[in-house]
């Protein structure tokens, strides 16, 4: 599994993943069904925090997204769906047999992103799962019946995040995308974790066809996304630490943009990455994390920021360590 974070955007590309075993309150209200379920394919969402007011257009309204699906292929770097703020997650399906993938591409604000493909066949039930290494699926075998495609995601806010958090369909009409305003909704205090799913499933089968014939398939796809609190990121500095384990130099880290790259001395024999936090209980904590020189990459090492913006939705930074 290939993991890059962007200017906008986590791209995650894979063949089939792990599978995410989720804890916490489960909605009551788990699955819902759309009318065009056969075009699902990924989640927006949405949000409104306590205390403001939002005003939005009828539940059933289409908000259209200002690209089609090329930009699947082409890097999702901007996107739109009307004047809808919010968070979408995608699966793009690309090529057949041999040179099928799968493609997630979604916002950095979603973490710890699995996929897993569950496979029912004339003959019984099975999970299939590769490795990060895997490329390609293998064809089709002829005799699958349905196929069962789970998503799964993480989004940490931090305690001062209070309200109500929607996911909404993300459905596929021709080469356009749209979201409607009627998923489901869950209410976070930013210190629970809950989670929420959205599914769906294809009512006409979708025939296959290969070297051994053709046969008729369904598809199932669900969309999992928790929500889980973190400690609140105030600030950053690297110690520089020699051999004899004293300080040689300290430099507090302000991200102006995404990332931020530091590079370590000749004298650095590890750094201390000190990250300060406020608690879910509001108390000031320390963290530390330790890099050995002999272990930092020749390129980089990336140490994930967690940052979160004036709504406290966590949005990752990437700190570069570079010898």
């Amino acid at each position: 599994m290939k993991i890059q974070v962007n200017k906008k955007i986590l791209s995650l590309i894979l063949v089939i993943g792990s599978v995410l075993n989720l804890s916490g309150c489960q909605l009551a209200k788990e699955d819902s069904q759309y009318k065009e379920t056969e075009n699902l394919c990924g989640t927006f969402i949405t949000y409104e925090l306590d205390g403001k007011e939002y005003t939005f257009d009828d539940e059933n309204k289409k908000y259209y997204g200002t690209f089609d699906e090329n930009i699947l292929d082409e890097g999702l770097d901007k996107y739109n769906f009307g004047d809808l703020k919010g968070y979408a997650i995608f699966l793009h399906k690309k090529g057949e047999g041999e040179n099928k993938t799968n493609v997630i591409a979604g916002d950095n604000i979603f973490r710890n992103t699995k996929f897993s493909l569950n496979v029912n066949t004339e003959e019984n039930s099975k999970e299939i799962i590769t490795t990060e290494d895997t490329e390609t699926v293998p064809e089709p075998d002829i005799n699958i019946t349905s196929e069962e495609n789970k998503i799964e995601a993480t989004i940490y806010v931090t305690s001062k995040f209070k309200g109500i958090i929607q996911f909404n369909p993300i459905i596929k009409e021709g080469e356009k995308y749209y979201t409607v305003r009627e998923g489901n909704s869950i209410h976070v205090d930013g210190k629970d974790e809950c989670s929420s799913s959205i599914s769906a499933s294809s009512n006409d089968t979708n025939k296959i066809i290969n070297n051994k014939g053709s046969n008729s398939k369904s598809e199932k796809f669900t969309y999992t996304v928790t929500i889980e609190p973190v400690d609140e990121l105030k600030s950053i500095k690297i110690k520089e630490m020699n051999s004899s384990d004293k300080v040689i130099n300290t430099k507090g880290i302000v991200h102006k943009g995404n990332n931020y790259e530091f590079k370590i001395s000749k004298n650095t024999a590890y750094i201390i990455v000190e990250e300060t936090c406020i608690d879910k209980n509001g108390k000031e904590i320390t963290k530390r994390t330790i890099y050995d020189r002999d272990k930092i990459n020749n390129d980089e090492t990336d140490h994930l920021c967690n940052y979160a913006n004036e709504d406290n939705i966590v949005i990752p930074k990437n700190l570069y360590i570079k010898k």
